[in-house]
């Protein structure tokens, strides 16, 4: 995976930023995919933000330029449409880099949405992903 691990004395935590002596511990974590869209003005993606979660931001990066009517796209959750990007390009290579002002909990599974800017969508892929902090409860 390529991240950070600490050991707990039984087990490696990949992710820890921090352990306590009885095994709670902050964690850097991320949810990550490559989304193949369809036709259809938005897609609900399986890139899902976990329950617990305190988001940072969102990335993405369009692989196969989008196709359709659509003039760009936006990145967001079902609360905000828009709350990682807006206006974003649609040939390959475009980007996204959603970084929130303020960090977001999460208390529910919530998925990343994809949303058509100025008509609608009929192909294209694009890597996403969505960075948090998790707490580890002590055992």
């Amino acid at each position: 995976r390529g991240v950070q691990a600490i050991h707990d004395g039984a087990h490696w935590a990949a992710g820890a930023l921090s352990l306590g002596a009885t095994g709670s511990g902050l964690i850097a974590a991320m949810a990550e995919g490559e989304v193949t869209l369809g036709s259809g003005s938005s897609v609900i993606t399986d890139v899902i933000i976990p329950p617990g979660a305190m988001v940072i931001g969102a990335v993405g990066r369009v692989s196969a330029a989008l196709t359709g009517t659509a003039t760009g796209w936006r990145l967001g959750t079902s609360g905000a449409l828009n709350r990682f990007g807006q206006g974003l390009g649609r040939q390959e290579g475009s980007w996204a880099r959603g970084m929130l002002g303020s960090p977001m909990a999460y208390y529910q599974p919530e998925p990343l949405i994809v949303t058509a800017e100025g008509g609608t969508m009929t192909g294209g892929r694009i890597r996403l992903a969505v960075h948090y902090l998790e707490m580890r409860l002590p055992s």
